[in-house]
């Protein structure tokens, strides 16, 4: 595979904190920049495809990764190292405003489904 340079140019004061932060981290601005863009550009969730959340748990590091498996095969993880603790707020939040969307529609029955707002009145057979 080629290699690429990338450079860019900055003020001298946030250079100084890149360096400062390099040498607290043990890593070159090298490796922190390749860093930054391989996460940033590879975890790009598509707005266009469709898929189902996962939660896996791993006992070993007692912590959870929420993983989308898109239907076309490609998989992306959207969160690593979650903690028991953000899994339970997440819950509570989705069922939080799940419960207010529902009052909205005035549902009522657990099975029933919101009509669209751009159906048109269907004519039936007479």
């Amino acid at each position: 595979m080629e290699q690429v340079t990338v450079s860019s140019k900055m003020d001298r004061e946030l250079y100084s904190k890149l360096k400062r932060y390099c040498e607290k981290e043990n890593i070159t601005a090298s490796q922190l920049i390749k860093n930054l863009i391989e996460n940033t550009v590879s975890n790009l969730v598509p707005i266009n495809k469709s898929g189902m959340n996962r939660i896996t748990y791993s006992n070993r590091a007692d912590s959870f990764a929420w993983i989308i498996h898109f239907d076309d095969g490609e998989t992306i993880t959207v969160g690593e190292d979650l903690t028991p603790k953000f899994l339970e707020n997440l819950s509570e939040e989705i069922e939080s405003v799940l419960a207010t969307r529902n009052s909205y529609l005035k549902k009522t029955n657990k099975e029933s489904i919101p009509a669209p707002t751009n159906l048109k009145k269907m004519k039936g057979e007479k």
